[in-house]
């Protein structure tokens, strides 16, 4: 398996974005000591977990089989060493205890500084999240403590465990500098990934399945207790999947009628298939993106929806099965007029 930093400087290429202009991703610092979360007390037995949370319903926080603490002891332990791999080895992880921050948000997870949280796959590492509306896997935001800086997701999948309606979120991350994603799928959940307000962001190999609202998202951010960053800014999505969500990949700025008024953008969608989400591609309130390579097929009403986008370029992209619009492409004004709009080479506006 190839480490962060190996990876990492595989995926960066001199001219990410079409835009010359346009900030690159750069070169972050990826220490590798392996810290195991078994020699912190995981237990790595979802049915454990499930069986007595069934006996007692009213008492998550109590559950001895709730990976939180031990998980988490090792991912603190590792930052203030200076950084590394949080390893999770093979298993059926469950997570209850967690954080409530911001007023509006909670998590079970929270990674810290030049953290990589790694599995075996997909297939062998799991992490399920048990409590409602807390989202399984987060980050404290880089303006608040530093904390959210060169941190990584790898190798497993991040879910729900069905004990309850969910409303949360698989990975969230608020204004991270630096995240590395690879390899993950991210299912049964309100939010596969969101990364709002983060900068030099890859998100790669990934799959989103079964996600209520969207499976991808790059998006702004207003919170009462969090200063608004630089936006959303530099960020790429690169061969990964979404299927059977509400969305399978968007980039959202938050337009005056939020309450707000930040555009984002400087992101791509690189290589990726979007099929059978009510919308495959959405982009809304946002500059200087692109999408190349990609697949879009049977949006249940739009394989490709454009609300407010300033500048975009959409190359080698295929389409089949055009949803409710009866078009390829939905160019929406709600939110702005669409201009700048390149699709292979030809200037659509």
């Amino acid at each position: 398996r190839a480490e962060p930093a190996a990876l990492m400087a595989d995926l960066l290429i001199t001219n990410l974005c079409p835009d010359p202009q346009a900030k690159k991703l750069t070169s972050l610092f990826w220490p590798t000591t392996v810290y195991n979360v078994m020699d912190y007390g995981a237990h790595a037995d979802g049915a454990a977990f499930d069986a007595w949370f069934a006996a007692h319903p009213t008492e998550g926080a109590s559950n001895p089989y709730d990976d939180q603490p031990h998980i988490q002891a090792a991912i603190h332990a590792c930052s203030i060493a200076g950084g590394g791999i949080v390893y999770v080895p093979a298993g059926d992880y469950r997570v209850w205890t967690g954080t409530h921050f911001w007023n509006v948000n909670g998590g079970c997870l929270i990674l810290e500084q030049n953290v990589t949280l790694m599995g075996d796959g997909p297939a062998l590492t799991t992490i399920n999240g048990a409590r409602p509306a807390y989202t399984v896997i987060t980050a404290r935001p880089y303006v608040a403590d530093n904390r959210g800086v060169n941190i990584g997701v790898r190798g497993m999948t991040v879910g729900w465990s069905g004990l309850a309606a969910s409303t949360a979120n698989s990975i969230k991350f608020f204004e991270s500098r630096g995240v590395l994603i690879d390899n993950v799928v991210v299912q049964d959940q309100y939010i596969g990934m969101n990364l709002t307000d983060c900068e030099n962001a890859i998100v790669t190999n990934s799959v989103g399945i079964s996600c209520s609202f969207t499976a991808f998202e790059f998006s702004g951010i207003v919170l009462p207790d969090v200063p608004v960053g630089t936006g959303t800014d530099n960020n790429v999505y690169r061969s990964c999947e979404a299927s059977a969500c509400g969305v399978g990949f968007r980039i959202a700025g938050l337009p005056p009628v939020s309450g707000a008024d930040e555009r984002i953008g400087n992101c791509g969608i690189e290589s990726c298939y979007g099929h059978g989400n009510n919308y495959n591609f959405y982009s809304s309130y946002c500059h200087d993106i692109w999408m190349s390579d990609c697949e879009a097929a049977n949006g249940a009403i739009d394989n490709v929806l454009l609300r407010g986008v300033h500048t975009a370029v959409i190359d080698r992209t295929t389409y089949s099965g055009t949803g409710g619009s009866a078009a390829n492409i939905n160019y929406n004004p709600d939110y702005g007029t669409n201009t700048g709009i390149v699709i292979d080479g030809v200037v659509m506006d």
